[in-house]
């Protein structure tokens, strides 16, 4: 796989830690051999073996040999490695002598020595670096290995955080120093003057992006930069020294007993009343007494890769038995086919061979569930093809058996294993093959009873051949999988809800949607204690019904008709539109004079001007045809030449002069007056396109359902004024009423089915709604109640009456009003993480038949609306 990923390589890891280590001595020393030693012998003997390398004997006759073509190569290798810098040399060197190689190899092999002590006993020195810009080839490691020397690690100091900046930054990132900093390199400090060119260049590594070559400048001397930074120290503000100096580690570990308040530390932030967070100072552990470099490949205790003991979704080959070779039989990576060698993979376990094994193998298959190999996905057998025809299982349970002619049975059999040869290199060539169409396993539901059921994809997604499924063995891996997946009759309430754990009253009346907290069980009844806010305040729902009300989204055809244009002229102009117009001098340029309310291949509308329907039809709103009424009117010459041809894809330049001029290409091309003629015309309408509100409006993805950002202001001014007064009270509630998000796994992608243990219906939620936050996890607090602003099939955009840490603005789509630009209270939160307190449609409905609404509507969402009046 590494080689097929032609022109990417492995990013190295930076050799290097920046945190201070404690429990270590001041002169950690490895010892890897003495040079000349016996023991460096041995230890090289170890280092080889552990590298995998195999020392190739010796002969005078190989001495003498001539220059083979490796060597050439070799030494072709060192020298275009010339001009890197190296540690002592700012330019690079001459020649890559022996004595230097010496020393690179000396380095690296240090480098793999204190990489290996970091990750197993800790940090071996925070001076040491390596000083080339490429490795050694592994023939001159080997040939130096036995001559290497002692190894000996300085713990010193780590650099302070401004000094690790001043190693790393460029002479073009000055900017982010403190401004004492910055000063002494533009004015050319000589002591580091070196360290940062304001120009230098770059070593062709012949890699595929620019950026990946090395730059030539020269590796920093430590101790001329800690001189320069002491030299410069008191220039630094207090805050600048405080940044700079090391501080103690903490441990943060969440702790149910703990519920001190937590300060905010920033103004747009609440304080935390109950925080429960343990704070502990962290030390690291102190390197063990043994420093010699040991490590045995070994499992961890507790780990066990023998089924059934297979953990989910742990690749292992000990799960089926499979021969192997190497051959390069053109397996896809990234869309194309390796030319390589590619370790391929052929399952033992065999398949029937007779009809009546085929038939007691279509009998126990069908309809049960399986693992996929090698991860253990779990799917259930939907369809069966084999050599005798294809098997399905009806819904009355029958086993109906549908016959194909030779040749379309035989390409049925092999969709599955040309697949998994072709991505995955499994040959699986058994002429009695059986393919597996198999429902996935998408997550777990629960029913209406309240059981808790596998929830499996509605048609078959993927083929599989049947050596590639665990079916034998796959109940026993079941039975011992994760508790999360295991399907479980309805829970007793003394199961589900215990003392303390937060609990949200689903039934019908006052309490519907009231958060708390369990207090007992009583059989099949709870007490619990729940927070009354009162009556449920409106100011959402009537925003989002005033203009749910007065504004309305016509079809194309219908705003075609208003306008007396093509259809198809006017999805053109609402989007994009491109025009040939020509620059001072020669050449042409593009530019877009098309309104921009939608662009169909990005899948992007414009808030409160377009949208689309349940169909996949687009929408305008009033607002959108009394912006293209205006457009036409003034600068009808744009819609003349789109009417002419709606499906042109750039349009000349000389259309917007007015067919009477009588100007065409020939007379603009060498003409300049014409040229700038019509340059000005695009400005002039260009001009005019910018100064329309819709100029500023973001474009949203079309998926999404929302209100607009005036609405959404007014929403949160109206939350930021609320005042709500909890009063607690006690009642007993039947558990079929209560929902608890205790033991709840987001994992376990729980999908609500319906009846009384489900809190909301995605499909019922509509803008507008109240809702209230009723999981114990995630990016909102439990009980927090909120306003419905927009909606995705998977998420609803939730503006809650309280500031939330995890406010949004959806990657600036969205821009809070000058009032609240510190105070964040638009959330995204998953469907079944809401509960629906009110219904907006409801209210709408019942407000309409009432005549609540007078031509006048909401005041507020009158001033903010006038455009829609």
């Amino acid at each position: 796989l590494v080689d097929e990923a032609e022109g990417e390589e492995e990013e190295e890891e930076e050799e290097g830690a920046d945190g201070k280590t404690s429990g270590l001595k001041d002169d950690a020393i490895l010892e890897v051999g003495t040079k000349g030693s016996a023991s460096s012998s041995k230890a090289s003997s170890d280092l080889k073996s552990a590298l995998g390398i195999q020392s190739a004997p010796e002969s005078s006759e190989e001495a003498a040999a001539a220059p083979s073509s490796s060597d050439q190569w070799r030494a072709s290798f060192y020298a275009s490695k010339k001009d890197l810098p190296m540690v002592g040399s700012t330019e690079g060197f001459e020649e890559i002598s022996d004595e230097i190689l010496e020393n690179m190899v000396q380095n690296y092999i240090e480098g793999l020595v204190w990489v290996l002590r970091y990750y197993y006993h800790g940090v071996p020195s925070w001076s040491w670096f390596y000083g080339y810009h490429f490795a050694p080839l592994v023939v001159d490691i080997v040939r130096k290995l036995d001559t290497a020397a002692k190894i000996t690690f300085t713990l010193d100091e780590p650099f302070t955080p401004l000094e690790q900046l001043m190693a790393v930054l460029p002479f073009g990132s000055r900017t982010l120093l403190p401004n004492g900093y910055q000063r002494a390199i533009e004015e050319g400090d000589d002591s580091i003057a070196a360290y940062f060119p304001q120009e230098f260049g770059f070593h062709l590594d012949e890699k595929n992006r620019e950026w990946r070559n090395t730059p030539l400048i020269p590796f920093v001397d430590q101790a001329l930069l800690k001189a320069f930074c002491a030299k410069h120290e008191k220039k630094l503000t207090p805050e600048e020294q405080k940044r700079n100096a090391f501080g103690p580690a903490y441990s943060y570990k969440y702790s149910a007993d703990s519920t001190l308040p937590c300060p905010a530390t920033l103004s747009a932030f609440q304080d935390i009343a109950k925080c429960h967070c343990e704070v502990t100072p962290y030390r690291p552990p102190a390197a063990p007494e043994n420093k010699s470099l040991s490590f045995e490949p070994r499992l961890l205790p507790g780990a066990n890769i023998t089924v059934p003991a297979i953990p989910v979704g742990f690749p292992t080959l000990y799960a089926l038995p499979c021969a192997t070779r190497v051959d390069a039989i053109g397996v896809n990576i990234f869309g194309w086919n390796s030319r390589n060698d590619s370790l391929v993979l052929t399952p033992r376990s065999g398949v029937p061979a007779s009809e009546e094994q085929f038939k007691a193998c279509v009998s126990q298959l069908l309809g049960k569930p399986v693992l996929i190999w090698p991860f253990f996905e779990q799917g259930i057998v939907d369809t069966i093809v084999t050599k005798f025809g294809e098997f399905s299982l009806l819904p009355n349970g029958r086993v109906n058996n549908t016959y194909y002619s030779n040749e379309q049975l035989q390409k049925q059999r092999q969709l599955a294993p040309a697949r998994w040869r072709s991505r995955y290199a499994v040959e699986c060539t058994d002429p009695n093959l059986i393919s597996l169409k198999l429902r996935v396993m998408k997550g777990m539901e629960r029913t209406n009873s309240g059981k808790i059921a596998i929830r499996y994809e509605d048609t078959p997604s993927r083929s599989v051949p049947l050596q590639c499924v665990l079916h034998g063995k796959a109940q026993q891996v079941l039975a011992s999988r994760d508790a999360r997946y295991v399907p479980r009759d309805a829970p007793q309430a003394s199961d589900t809800f215990k003392a303390g754990c937060p609990v949200v009253s689903l039934q019908p009346g006052n309490t519907f949607g009231l958060c708390g907290e369990c207090i007992e069980v009583e059989d099949e009844s709870v007490r619990v204690r729940l927070g009354n806010l009162g009556r449920e305040p409106t100011f959402s729902v009537e925003i989002a019904n005033d203009i749910r009300y007065k504004h309305t989204f016509q079809s194309v055809a219908t705003c075609a008709r208003m306008l007396k244009v093509g259809p198809l002229c006017l999805t053109r102009v609402a989007g994009s539109v491109t025009f040939r117009v020509p620059r001072e001098g020669n050449g042409f340029r593009k530019t877009d004079l098309g309104l921009q309310l939608k662009y169909q291949g990005r899948k992007l509308r414009m808030w409160e001007y377009s949208k689309v329907d349940s169909a996949g039809k687009w929408l305008f709103s009033e607002k959108a045809v009394d912006l293209m009424r205006e457009y036409r009117k003034r600068y009808p010459e744009v819609w003349e030449a789109v009417e002419a041809d709606s499906r042109k894809a750039l349009y000349s330049g000389e259309v917007l002069l007015g067919g009477g001029a009588g100007v065409d290409a020939d007379d603009v091309e060498g003409n300049e007056e014409w040229r700038a003629k019509i340059r000005q015309r695009v400005e002039e309408i260009g001009d005019w396109l910018d100064s329309q509100p819709s100029a500023s409006v973001p474009l949203i993805p079309s998926s999404i359902e929302s209100l607009s950002q005036e609405c959404i202001s007014l929403i949160e001014e109206d939350a930021e004024a609320l005042e709500r007064k909890e009063k607690v009270t006690e009642k007993k509630i039947n558990a079929s009423n209560l929902f608890t998000p205790h033991g709840v796994s987001a994992h376990a992608q729980l999908q609500w089915a319906g009846g009384a243990s489900s809190p909301a219906s995605a499909d019922a939620m509509e803008l507008g709604d109240r809702v209230c936050y009723v999981m114990d996890k995630g990016p909102v607090c439990f009980g927090s109640r909120g306003s419905v602003v927009g909606l995705t099939p998977m998420h609803a955009h939730v503006v809650f009456d309280a500031v939330q840490l995890s406010g949004t603005t959806l990657g600036g789509k969205y821009v809070p009003a000058a009032a609240f630009a510190h105070k964040f209270r638009l959330c995204i939160c998953s469907h079944v993480a809401v509960c629906t307190v009110s219904h907006a449609a409801h209210l709408f409905s019942q407000n309409l038949i009432l005549g609540k609404f007078s031509h006048g509507g909401n005041q507020k969402t009158q001033a903010a609306d006038t455009a829609w009046s």
